[in-house]
């Protein structure tokens, strides 16, 4: 290993090491590439609101189970207000959106009603998450040439 390529991975070496301790320790779930839909044939994302019969029914369970289970839907929320659950489903388009809707959600016995809404335009999505609550309250002094500041 030549000079320069060993002090290139001693440097890596600690934020390695903490990239490692944060995926083992549960703040990094995993890694992955963000697609853009409409390229690879997605044109249609669908925010689809969904009430069920009741919520400490038996068949909750299995609806849960089986809307992860489906590969169109991107995300399932449950909320609170005049629906149940809020997904996202991404589509090629409207007649796929129809054989989703009639042929696996629809057919879910617990589904009481369903409203679709059509995304127009994607302003922002996929975005990073909010940090900075973490962040310290002041900044940690500064130790060059032995000043601080107050």
């Amino acid at each position: 290993m030549s000079s320069s390529l060993t002090r290139w991975v001693c440097r890596l070496s600690p934020c390695l090491r903490r990239v490692r301790r944060l995926e083992r320790d549960g703040y990094i779930e995993g890694y992955r590439a963000v697609l853009q839909r409409s390229r690879i044939g997605l044109g249609l994302t669908v925010f689809v609101g969904v009430k069920i019969d009741a919520h400490a029914d038996p068949r909750a369970d299995p609806f849960q189970d089986a809307i992860v289970a489906m590969p169109e839907v991107v995300a399932c929320h449950m909320v609170s207000g005049e629906i149940d659950y809020l997904l996202e489903v991404v589509v090629p388009d409207l007649e796929h959106y129809q054989r989703f809707l009639l042929g696996k959600l629809l057919e879910l016995p617990i589904v009481k009603e369903v409203r679709s809404n059509i995304a127009i335009q994607t302003l922002k999505a996929a975005a990073p998450l909010p940090l900075e609550h973490l962040a310290v309250a002041h900044p940690p002094a500064s130790r060059a040439n032995g000043n601080r500041r107050a």
